[in-house]
Order: structure tokens, then C-alpha cells, then sequence
């Protein structure tokens, strides 16, 4: 193909189109370019145009520098600058110059001019070395030309922040070898509006950025820093987001515990550099680690315990331990195993964690055979915490034998009982004002510290049921729950009094600061990422125990403790005399702080030897010392209103102090093994029973309680003196059965007969040689029990009162029921003392119901 030069009065021949072009350009630059106004189009040489087309694809024939008024293809960014002049008058568009003597100051100014005029000049290339002694760089609006973002299609497009046009704003630079900088620039911009959201970062917010990260903030940290730092909203900075963090930190490869791009090849890095740090003192963080099988982590087993928590363990074993899973820590579906102990403050503090894919019990018996040898020994603890999963404690059972875990407390976590009786209920029990009702009396069951209490409510909870036909649900109750003595103990609140905890909400409260802090609220995680992050909370684990126990730091139960002491001082401080303490012995009757008829028994187990520091700040009770029956006391690591009040007591009346003289056979259960060694003779049994006869043989009225309260008369000491041997043992005895009178005297008539009749069955099998001779309290007429007042206070007589009067209709009396069975929004009087928590999911479901109905 020849190409001759278009021009009339030229005609010349050349061997290539570039030579042509090269021609035109020089000698007939009129044949190039031809701007017209009424067009406003360009016109180019044919040769030109079929070298395009040769050279290129139809779709990428257009030029970069496109008007965005016009849609006009231009040449050069000086062609654009002219184009929007001459055709669309814009006279506001001019080209500066400016000099500066260094690199430094260049950068500044052009740092300021993006800060003043909303603007982000990009580059493409770095600067191109000329034959002078000055290299040139050229920047132009970020905002200029189109995406070349290319997707797979299996997500939506997003919104580009390009205007698909070349901007007029730009600036190009000459670097000179003696350090002056000469620019050119225009910072009028077009074809996009000003809109600071749609600028990228500066280079200082990334530095400062990338800053917080590299000190191990959290995302929402730096964005609330951020936020506080660029208020005003015509700063790009002000519109920073979670996402722009997250863009920074993977420019910067600001990526905590990556040691490879492979995962699985980065844990293994981990693990080499933890067996090989210098300062390990051969101790191996990680044990029981398993190459996963494939990349989704398939047959994946790592086990996490360091030094420190090594040690916390050794020091807090014995108080209990408690163990749980959780989910989504990392992307692979693993489940994350934790082991927690509670320190002096009650505060839990994880010690050991394991990675395995499914909860079974060849896993956590690996999980605690690694325990038992970082340990040193079999792990002797008084209970065990555990979900209703019964595969962790027959791990727990198998790795540490059956010596160490013969004394051991198997408990359950109250709170996961509740939720598998509710969910249970949901699908057993189809009426919905049954499933509530039935609900909330096996929610009290979880609230009764009192043997017989629970015993009575137990009892009505099944009635109920029986009543009310619910035969699914009362043989899954029963099976799972009642029907075996071991597996009753596991939960009954009355049975476990003196447990370190009653749910596993310290467990809880770990996993999700775990996931909130330390893993960034993310669940699609590498497996690295995690274990830095378990790292991180190891250190800070041993570093807050040390940190909390040399700052006397106040714990959450202690906080509680101290809730109570306030409450115990507004009911008690200045009425005392409701606090009884019985003659001898340690024991005391404290009124409820709103039922004046209602009475708690308060009992001193033990003298404390904690720390001063974890007791009550106010009058130095310690939860570990007394015992008491209401429902507040379920909480473990709490002393309630009632302990306080006796705490009060002795605080003003030190010779009723039992601390520091109190012996093993002065408490209530040793009193029949004391009896049994020190009283020999049937002589001496006979006296002593007809001296307690004599001294409580009163009619059971509302004033035995004072008669209880009362020493024992000099009469009847003198009378026996002379023919017991044991004088000690017969106060002990008589004082006994005087704390019996004045319990009965608080019982209702007809509890107070059943509860004698049962105590007299029992004297007679006890004492066969001296039936007649167990004489209590006449028996008052069972005939007219009927008659004695219906307790009308109860919860659901007050909720189909309320029902009805909204109806307007009246209940008949068949319908009312004398079960008690308080809500958590309205506490029976009896149980003032129990402070619900706020569990909506589960304790509040009635309230759902109702309002579906």
C-alpha cells in the first residue's frame, strides 16, 4: 500500500504510515486536526484513520481524551483545555505555573491544593528520565476516565466513583537535578461534580491508619478515633468507614499472625517458630496439632495452653472448672473448645483451648489427656461445668481417672437446662397458655435453694402437667431431668448451694469478647488470624488477673455483694431485732425484707480464709461463709440482703460471733453423730428427751418464735445436770428442737402438719427404744385444714384476674389455682429477694406468647 501525502499541491510518497504521519504533522498540520464550531467534531487524514483500525479493536477506537459536554475525541489534554474554552465557554479554566525550590515543598503544596480544592491527583507511571538534566511527572483528577474493574459476574456491579471522562484538572511537574521543581497545572475540574465522599484517602489518614493498626486497635476503634478527629463533611476523611480500614490495612499487608499466603502453611510456621523460640524454657504453646487433610481443613486438631495460663490453672483447679464451645471463629466450621477457672475475685479466666472439628468425646478426651500432662497431674476439682452434652464429663471422667473425679460435682449449666426446657416445651405442649404456665413453674425450680421447697415445687410442676394431660413433656422431664437421683443433683439449685457457679455465662462473656475484639465481629477468619488472636487474649488474661489482684480491683460479684449490703442497711440497719439468732448455735431467722411472715434461715458454714480484699468492702462478709435459703442465694459467689443482715448482727453483738470457735460438731448436720458418741446410756437418752419435752412442749403459736429465741430456763438445766453426763450435748439437742418449734411457727397450719407428721415418722424409726417418749408439739386439728385461707397472692391468680377483668368476664372457682409461680416482671412477695436476670430469650417467652395469642 503506497502512502502519499493528501495535500493538492505535495503529493509525496513514503514507505510507512509513521512517516506519512510525521509529514502531516510538520509541514501540513491543517490535514491533522480541524476543529469546527458548529460540529464540534475532528476530522483526521484517511491514512490515520485505516491505521487505527489496523492496530486496534472496534471497541477501543475511541481516544482517552473524551469532552464530557460534548462527547468529543480529542487528541491531548491542552486540546481538551482549548475545546471547553472555545466551544463551551468556559472562562473560568486557565493553566498556572509554579516554582519551588525543593521536592519537599512541592509535596506540600500539592498536599494543600488537594486539601483546599477537594481534589486527588493520581499518576500513572513514575517520572520519565529525559535527555536534559529534568525528569517530568504528570498527575491528573482521579476522578478522570472509566473502571477497568472486571468481575466474574456472581456478585452485582458496584458503582464506580469514575466519570467515564477526562477531567481538565491536572498538574505536570519538571524535577530538576538541583532540587527546584517547575510546574504546570489546571485545578478547574469537568465532566464530575465536586463530591469529597468519592475521593480516595490521603497519604496522611493512610499512614495514620495503617499507625493504628500496626498497635493492635480494633476496626471500630479507628473508626470512632477518626470520626472524633475529621468533623468537618467537606473532608474526604470525614466519610471514613469500616471498608476503608480494611482496604488500608491489605494495601499495607498489615495482616496480625499471616506468616504465609497458604494458611494452613502459615499455623505450621506458628507452630515451627513456637518449638524454636529461644526463651521458651521448653514449653511448647501448642500441642495435639493435626495436619488438616485438605484445604477446607478437613481432620484440622491444635490445641492452645501457655505458660501462664499453666499456672493460673495450677493456682484456681481446685475451686472447679468449667468448659464450653463455641462457633464461627474461623472460615472452616471448626468448633473452639475453652477450659475457665474462677480466681479470687470470681472473675473466669481461660486456661486451655483446642481446636477440633465436631464436639465428640474422642476429641475432648485428647483436649484433657494434653490438660493433665502440661498440668503435672491428675486435675483433682470440686465441680465440673458443663453444657447438657454428657460426652465432656465422660472425656473429662476418662483422661483424669476415676480417684481424681471421685469427688467431683457434675453441674450443668442453669442456663442451658432453661433453654432445652423451653425448647422442649415449644414443640411438646401445642397450648400455648399451657406451655407458659408450665414454663414459668419449671423456671422457679431453678431459683429454690430450699430442699423442701423444691421438693413441694417439683412435685406441683408435674401435677400439673398430669392435670393437663402433657404426657410428652412430662416423660421427657422426667427421663432427661428427675427420674435419676445423679442426674438431679446436676441442677437442682438445692443441691449445690456451695458451687463455684451455676452457668456458664463467664464462658460466654469470653467467647464473645473473643469474637467482638479480637477477631473483629468477623466469622470468615483464616486460621492464623485466630491464633494470634487466642495469643493476644492469652497475654491479657494473665496480665488483667496480676493487674486486678495487686489493684484490689472490685470483680462483677463483688459489685452484686455490694448491691445487696445497700439493701440489707436500707430494710435492717435500724431493725435488728428481726434478725434471731438461736441460742448455741450458728444459726439465725432474718424476716423477708417485704413478707413481715416470712423468714429465711441463715447459716455459718465455715470461717473464711480469703483474701480481705474479694469480701464485701463494707463489713467484710464473704460469700464462702454463710448459707442461706432464699432465692437469691442460688448465685454463686453473692451474699445476699439476709447475710448481710447477719453480718450487721454480729457486727453489734460480737459475743454472738461464731468465727474462730466454732467446731466441726457445732454445726446442724454433725449434731446426730455427736449425740451417738457422747451419750452412751438409755438413761441419759430418756432424760434428755423428757427435759426437751418439758422445754418444748408449748402449743405451736404465733409466739414460738419468740419462745425460740429464748436461753434455755435454769430449771430445766438444773433438773438434767444431775443425771446427764453430757450437759453440752443436751443444750445442743434441746436447742435443736427448739429451732424446729419456731420454723414450724413460720409455716403455714397445713405445711406445719404434714412437716410434723413426717418428723414424728421419723423420731419413731429413729428411736425405737423410746417411741413414746418423742413428744414435739400437740398436733393441731387437720379436720378444718380446709378452711384455712387460700393463698390468693400467687402469680396466677393475679394473671387470670387480670385476664378476666380485660374480658370482663369472672373466673369461676374451679379456676383458681393455688400454685405459686412468680414471674420475673412480678415477683411473689415470699421471693423479694431474687433479682431476675435479663434473659428475654428464654425466662420472657410467656410475654411472646401472650402476645401472639
Amino acid at each position: 500500500m503506497d502512502f502519499v501525502c493528501p495535500h493538492p499541491s505535495c503529493s509525496k510518497d513514503f514507505a510507512n504510515a509513521s512517516g506519512l504521519s510525521r509529514h502531516k504533522r510538520e509541514v501540513h498540520p491543517e490535514l491533522v486536526r480541524n476543529y469546527t464550531s458548529s460540529t464540534a467534531s475532528v476530522t483526521s487524514d484517511e491514512s490515520s484513520q485505516l491505521r487505527n483500525v489496523r492496530s486496534r479493536p472496534p471497541q477501543e477506537k475511541r481516544s482517552r481524551t473524551i469532552c464530557a459536554e460534548c462527547n468529543a475525541e480529542l487528541h491531548q489534554q491542552k486540546d481538551l483545555l482549548q475545546h471547553l474554552k472555545e466551544v463551551h465557554q468556559r472562562s473560568d479554566i486557565e493553566i498556572q505555573i509554579g516554582h519551588f525550590n525543593s521536592t519537599q515543598g512541592f509535596d506540600k503544596w500539592l498536599s494543600d491544593v488537594e486539601r483546599k480544592n477537594t481534589v486527588r491527583f493520581v499518576t500513572d507511571t513514575g517520572a520519565a528520565k529525559t535527555k536534559q538534566d529534568w525528569s517530568r511527572k504528570y498527575y491528573y483528577c482521579s476522578r478522570s476516565h472509566s473502571s477497568d474493574r472486571q468481575g466474574t459476574g456472581r456478585r452485582a456491579e458496584r458503582v464506580s466513583i469514575k466519570s467515564s471522562y477526562r477531567c481538565s484538572s491536572f498538574v505536570s511537574a519538571k524535577f530538576f537535578e538541583d532540587g527546584h521543581v517547575e510546574t504546570k497545572f489546571c485545578l478547574q475540574h469537568s465532566g464530575h461534580d465536586i463530591e469529597p465522599a468519592k475521593l480516595p484517602l490521603d497519604v496522611e489518614a493512610r499512614e495514620l491508619i495503617a499507625s493504628y493498626i500496626r498497635d493492635n486497635q480494633t476496626n471500630q476503634w479507628i473508626n470512632d478515633k477518626l470520626n472524633k478527629l475529621y468533623e468537618d463533611a467537606n473532608d474526604r476523611n470525614f466519610f471514613i468507614n469500616r471498608k476503608d480500614i480494611a482496604n488500608v490495612r491489605q494495601k499495607y499487608q498489615l495482616h496480625p499472625g499471616r506468616l504465609h499466603e497458604d494458611d494452613m502453611q502459615s499455623v505450621e510456621e506458628w507452630i515451627r517458630r513456637d518449638r524454636a523460640a529461644p526463651d521458651s524454657n521448653e514449653w511448647e504453646n501448642f500441642f495435639a496439632y493435626r495436619r488438616a487433610s485438605d484445604p477446607s481443613g478437613k481432620d484440622f486438631r491444635l490445641g492452645l495452653m501457655t505458660e501462664g495460663q499453666r499456672d493460673i490453672l495450677r493456682k484456681y483447679a481446685h475451686k472447679g472448672v468449667a468448659v464450653d464451645g463455641t462457633h464461627n471463629t474461623t472460615k472452616y466450621g471448626f468448633k473452639l473448645m475453652t477450659l475457665l477457672v474462677l480466681d479470687d475475685r470470681q472473675t473466669g479466666r481461660p486456661v486451655a483451648h483446642f481446636f477440633c472439628p465436631e464436639e465428640t468425646t474422642d476429641d475432648l478426651h485428647e483436649f484433657f489427656v494434653n490438660i493433665k500432662e502440661r498440668y503435672g497431674r491428675p486435675i483433682t476439682t470440686s465441680a465440673f461445668m458443663s453444657d447438657d452434652a454428657s460426652q465432656m464429663w465422660t472425656a473429662w471422667e476418662r483422661a483424669m481417672g476415676k480417684e481424681a473425679t471421685a469427688d467431683t460435682k457434675k453441674l450443668l449449666c442453669s442456663w442451658h437446662v432453661l433453654k432445652n426446657w423451653h425448647e422442649n416445651a415449644r414443640l411438646k405442649i401445642k397450648d400455648k397458655e399451657v406451655q407458659v404456665e408450665a414454663l414459668t413453674m419449671i423456671d422457679m425450680l431453678t431459683r429454690i435453694s430450699n430442699k423442701e421447697q423444691f421438693r413441694r415445687s417439683l412435685e406441683e410442676c408435674e401435677q400439673y402437667l398430669i392435670e393437663k394431660e402433657q404426657s410428652d413433656f412430662l416423660i421427657y422431664f422426667r427421663k432427661h431431668y428427675t427420674a435419676d437421683a445423679d442426674r438431679l443433683v446436676q441442677w437442682a439449685p438445692s443441691e449445690r448451694t456451695d458451687a463455684p457457679f451455676n452457668t456458664n455465662m463467664a464462658l460466654e462473656r469470653f467467647h464473645r469478647h473473643l469474637k467482638q475484639n479480637y477477631l473483629l465481629q468477623s466469622e470468615n477468619r483464616r486460621m492464623d488470624f485466630t491464633i494470634f488472636a487466642l495469643v493476644q487474649a492469652a497475654s491479657m488474661t494473665c496480665r488483667a488477673s496480676l493487674v486486678q489482684m495487686s489493684r484490689s480491683e472490685v470483680g462483677f460479684r463483688q459489685r452484686v455483694t455490694h448491691n445487696r449490703h445497700r439493701r440489707a442497711e436500707e430494710k435492717y440497719k435500724d431493725k435488728l431485732d428481726v434478725v434471731r439468732k438461736v441460742p448455741d448455735h450458728p444459726f439465725w431467722m432474718v424476716q423477708s425484707r417485704t413478707n413481715k411472715d416470712k423468714f429465711y434461715a441463715v447459716e455459718f458454714i465455715k470461717e473464711c480464709a480469703c483474701d480481705v480484699n474479694v469480701k464485701c468492702r463494707y463489713c467484710s462478709v464473704c460469700f464462702d461463709e454463710f448459707q442461706c435459703d432464699c432465692p437469691d442465694a442460688v448465685k454463686a459467689g453473692i451474699s445476699c440482703a439476709h447475710i448481710h443482715a447477719v453480718q450487721m448482727k454480729i457486727n453489734q453483738e460480737p459475743a454472738t460471733n461464731p468465727r474462730a470457735r466454732l467446731t466441726a460438731s457445732s454445726s446442724a448436720s454433725s449434731l446426730q453423730s455427736e449425740v451417738q458418741s457422747e451419750v452412751a446410756d438409755e438413761a441419759a437418752v430418756e432424760t434428755a428427751y423428757e427435759t426437751a419435752e418439758e422445754a418444748t412442749a408449748e402449743v405451736v403459736t404465733g409466739a414460738a418464735f419468740e419462745a425460740a429465741s429464748q436461753p434455755i430456763s435454769e430449771d430445766a438445766d438444773a433438773a438434767a445436770t444431775g443425771v446427764v453426763q453430757a450437759p453440752h450435748w443436751r443444750r445442743d439437742c434441746t436447742a435443736m428442737l427448739q429451732l424446729l418449734q419456731g420454723r414450724v411457727a413460720l409455716m403455714s397450719n397445713e405445711d406445719g402438719i404434714q412437716f410434723m407428721a413426717a418428723l414424728q415418722a421419723l423420731a419413731d424409726r429413729t428411736t425405737p427404744v423410746l417411741p413414746a417418749r418423742v413428744s414435739l408439739h400437740p398436733r393441731p386439728d387437720a379436720s378444718n385444714a380446709h378452711a384455712l385461707p387460700q393463698r390468693l397472692s400467687t402469680r396466677t391468680e393475679k394473671l387470670r384476674k387480670r385476664k378476666a377483668e380485660k374480658s370482663r368476664k369472672t373466673c369461676r372457682p374451679s379456676e383458681v389455682s393455688t400454685r405459686a409461680a412468680p414471674s420475673d416482671s412480678e415477683v411473689d412477695p415470699d421471693d423479694d429477694e431474687f433479682v431476675p436476670t435479663k434473659q428475654k430469650s428464654l425466662l420472657h417467652s410467656h410475654q411472646n406468647l401472650r402476645i401472639k395469642k
